[in-house]
């Protein structure tokens, strides 16, 4: 079944899955380990399928089996309440959805420190919910979030690491929804910068992003500009790490938001 859901083949996988669960709960135990191993598969499926209510369904009975066999603070627990989060967001249960991050994020912080990939990650995680509706967790924004995860990032994996650039990268997304197009531009600059240090191929779902928010940038300021009566820009540059030193030399002006 994960070899089958790995290659693509979902109605596939989810058939051996279904089979695999009612082999277990005959020869095992309802609520053993396995059991809420082939839940939480199933319920990668759905998700994957967009049925979100089924994703949650198996994701919840899976994390009931978890936090009963292995307790609350195991890493397992954890990472099943991130993937109900996600499923509970795509459903529409936002405020469910970040009560359920916020839980996990405190069982990281108080088990695992402040400075862990996996609160990295959590706190990345609240940011993008945060970015996609527009709203705030316990006073904090998207952009707060990102922050916390690219200070944690930084200190652990360093300045030019991939994940860094990442945050970078969402970060420049957010300030682009708030209108902070100097601010964005300036984090697309910083993501580009360790992305091509790495050598990330162009079809690297990395690049692809920066690359999509670098041209939603120059199209926004492009239409904030106000345009000097006898010179012309000859066209926008694609790239924003030059795209100052084109706006001074050409007679336009930006207009900062």
């Amino acid at each position: 079944g994960v070899a089958l859901l790995m290659s693509g083949v979902q109605s596939e996988a989810m058939e051996m899955f279904e089979a695999v669960i009612k082999i277990q709960r005959l020869i095992l135990d309802d609520g053993c380990i396995e059991v809420a191993q082939t839940l939480k598969r199933m319920g990668n499926i759905h998700l994957i399928r967009r049925s979100y209510i089924e994703s949650i369904c198996c994701y919840e009975r899976a994390l009931d089996i978890e936090r009963e066999k292995l307790g609350t603070c195991h890493s397992d627990v954890l990472g099943t309440m991130s993937k109900l989060a996600v499923a509970l967001f795509k459903y529409g249960a936002l405020e469910k959805s970040l009560t359920t991050l916020q839980e996990v994020l405190h069982i990281q912080e108080k088990t695992l420190g402040e400075k862990d990939l996996s609160v990295a990650s959590t706190l990345d995680l609240l940011g993008g919910i945060c970015a996609k509706r527009s709203t705030h967790c316990h006073s904090k924004n998207a952009i707060d979030f990102y922050e916390e995860a690219l200070q944690v990032r930084i200190c652990i994996l360093g300045e030019d690491h991939v994940l860094v650039g990442k945050t970078f990268s969402d970060m420049a997304a957010a300030h682009f929804e708030q209108n902070s197009f100097n601010m964005a531009e300036s984090m697309c600059r910083n993501a580009l910068k360790i992305f091509k240090q790495a050598n990330l191929p162009t079809n690297h779902k990395y690049m692809f992003e920066i690359n999509e928010r670098i041209m939603r940038l120059n199209s926004a300021k492009s239409r904030t500009q106000v345009m000097h009566p006898r010179e012309k820009l000859g066209g926008w540059l694609p790239w924003t790490e030059n795209l100052r030193s084109a706006v001074s030399t050409s007679g336009w002006h930006l207009v900062d938001n």
